[in-house]
């Protein structure tokens, strides 16, 4: 069955969770349910579930990964909600704004680094902030901020927390929209050793 076939499917049934099983671990068979996850993500009436073991067990340990906006605040908020008890780290990577031009233009590297303490600053309270939005339920919440390239540092998180399941927001329906989704949500689908949740458009108040 086709991605358009799943998502008309989800639809019909007015599905509120759609969940796709991974199996097999070759190369092109990543690849493959990447791409479906991702076109999943963007035409699904509902978010998308990707779950590659099998278990009865409840998620424990779960990874939110944030970029602010609407998708992950709905994702952090369903995350919650399918795991109430479990252990959430939420975390934002981030990269110093124009680092390679200041230093390109030999900015003092004093300067360079308090512009990375006062942006780091600043993206903890949005943490905090996020966290607060997102009204998780019960269990215990870790924040995580890094100067660091985002997907390494999602693929240091999932492995360094051993999570068992990754939340991220997915942005927009269009081809265009799904460029930034690969370069995030699709690299978490084809490396996360783990269940991972794609959740797209805003959360509700």
């Amino acid at each position: 069955m086709c991605s358009s076939d799943l998502a008309a499917a989800a639809a019909d049934a007015q599905a509120d969770l759609l969940v796709i099983g991974a199996h097999g671990a070759n190369r092109m068979h990543e690849w493959l349910l990447g791409t479906t996850a991702q076109k999943l993500a963007r035409i699904a009436p509902c978010p998308v579930l990707v779950v590659r073991k099998p278990s009865a067990a409840a998620y424990e340990t779960v990874l939110v990964a944030t970029d602010f906006s609407d998708a992950s605040l709905a994702a952090a908020r369903l995350a919650g909600a399918l795991a109430p008890q479990a252990i959430f780290h939420v975390a934002h990577a981030w990269q110093l704004p124009y680092e390679g031009l200041l230093r390109y233009a030999s900015a003092d590297e004093a300067a360079i680094e308090t512009y990375r303490n006062t942006i780091d600053a600043r993206l903890r309270t949005a943490v905090a902030e996020f966290i607060a939005d997102a009204r998780f339920a019960g269990g215990r919440v870790v924040p995580h901020v890094r100067h660091a390239y985002p997907p390494r540092a999602i693929d240091d998180w999932m492995q360094a927390l051993a999570a068992d399941l990754v939340a991220v927001g997915a942005q927009g329906k269009s081809e265009l929209a799904s460029a930034y989704l690969g370069s995030v949500s699709l690299h978490v689908l084809q490396s996360a050793p783990c269940d991972v949740l794609l959740v797209r458009g805003a959360a509700h108040a």
